[in-house]
């Protein structure tokens, strides 16, 4: 999972977090809008959404902007489209389609969309659509993913146990012409990689059990059980392993099951041919495919993606390092995203305020968008000075949809 690094939070509690003295940098934050600072020239592919007088525009890769502020929301561009509003857009800024009226968010895919019309007190019920506005699949699913591997994760029965999370239900998989492939049989599901997915069967009876037992197997597109896990599975097949956790150890194995090598501590999935382990001394091991050690770090880190993977410098400060360990852009940042598309979304200054089972936001800092070298390429958003105010989906998350505009 695609995220942003949290802080740790206190139950049931508020905390104000100061982030302290800034290190040097080519900028300071911001005091107001008039500050902020975008590249030169004027871009032709959006991507990043920006925000300046409470209207989001978009900016290009090297930062320049692409579509001047005009929408009350806006979110990342994927697939080559985003979701503005009442409205998807593509890269340079012209309409696809305009949502209908019925439907309260989309969560887009390559070729198509979900959408999810008002559940009537229940969660909301999520059907398929393509960019020509022909509905694919009814709305019949309390929850959905993208597709991957030409299926897409869907769950019938799920409930809503707080705002935001669902619990429950059966998944299963069901392909763009709305065949329910594999059938709604499953307690938890993972999506397809390389053709395989993980998948978590009930061993008891009570299917209404919120932490019940289960099995974890690995199917194949046609829902044939290939092999059973013998622990727990973090991630998905990636790079032709996944990597299967039992007691201290992680064993990584093939697609057919047959271990191929194991190492101390939490492994997790493969990215770009290197996997990230934590130890018992709270060491960060990279491993290569053969289970080679390339390199120890003193400190937790991310997974690797563009080439480069986060770190903190103990102080909640993030920087970013190199597949040789070398650290690349100091760690000056209190968050950051993951690098796709070789930019990053990073804040600097300010404090963060977080709410348990609620929302967090800064104040009194400033978004920016980075590249592989750590330049600022240009002012994202400025925070609030108190006022919370919600932010659109800038990270690369899971699950990225776009709540729609009356």
């Amino acid at each position: 999972m695609n995220q942003l690094l949290l802080l740790l939070i206190s139950m049931n509690a508020l905390f104000y977090l100061q982030d302290g003295e800034a290190d040097s940098h080519d900028r300071e934050v911001p005091k107001s809008e008039a500050e902020m600072w975008v590249a030169e020239g004027r871009g032709t592919v959006a991507a990043i959404p920006f925000r300046r007088n409470e209207r989001w525009g978009y900016l290009d890769l090297q930062g320049r902007v692409v579509i001047e502020p005009q929408f009350r929301y806006a979110e990342r561009f994927k697939f080559g489209r985003a979701c503005v509003g009442n409205m998807i857009i593509d890269q340079r800024g012209e309409m696809v389609l305009g949502i209908p009226s019925f439907v309260r968010s989309v969560l887009l895919c390559e070729d198509c969309f979900w959408f999810s019309i008002d559940g009537a007190g229940e969660p909301d019920q999520w059907g398929l659509m393509d960019y020509s506005g022909k509905i694919l699949i009814e709305e019949s699913y309390s929850d959905v993913r993208p597709f991957s591997d030409g299926l897409a994760a869907v769950n019938r029965g799920a409930q809503r146990q707080f705002p935001g999370h669902l619990e429950g239900g059966q998944w299963g998989f069901v392909n763009r012409d709305g065949k329910e492939v594999i059938p709604l049989k499953y307690h938890k599901v993972d999506d397809f990689h390389e053709g395989l997915a993980v998948v978590e069967t009930v061993l008891t009876d009570n299917l209404n059990d919120r932490f019940p037992n289960t099995m974890s197997e690995i199917i194949d597109l046609s829902g044939k059980v290939v092999f059973q896990a013998d622990g727990i599975c973090w991630g998905n097949f990636s790079d032709g392993l996944l990597s299967i956790q039992k007691g201290d150890h992680t064993s990584y194995v093939d697609r057919y099951g047959v271990e191929k090598f194991r190492i101390d501590g939490d492994g997790r999935q493969f990215f770009e041919k290197l996997a990230v382990a934590h130890n018992n001394d709270s060491k960060a091991l990279v491993i290569d495919l053969s289970g080679r050690v390339i390199f120890e770090f003193d400190s937790s880190i991310t997974d690797f993606h563009n080439r480069l993977a986060s770190f903190s410098d103990g102080r909640d400060r993030y920087g970013f390092i190199d597949r040789s360990a070398n650290v690349v852009i100091a760690p000056i940042y209190n968050e950051v995203d993951l690098f796709i598309d070789d930019v990053s979304i990073a804040h600097r200054g300010g404090t963060h305020h977080i709410t348990y089972d609620g929302p967090s936001w800064w104040v009194n800092g400033v978004t920016v968008l980075i590249d592989a070298e750590g330049h600022e390429l240009a002012a994202v958003e400025l925070d609030e000075k108190e006022a919370f105010t919600p932010k659109p989906a800038l990270s690369s998350g899971f699950k990225q949809s776009c709540d729609v505009d009356d």
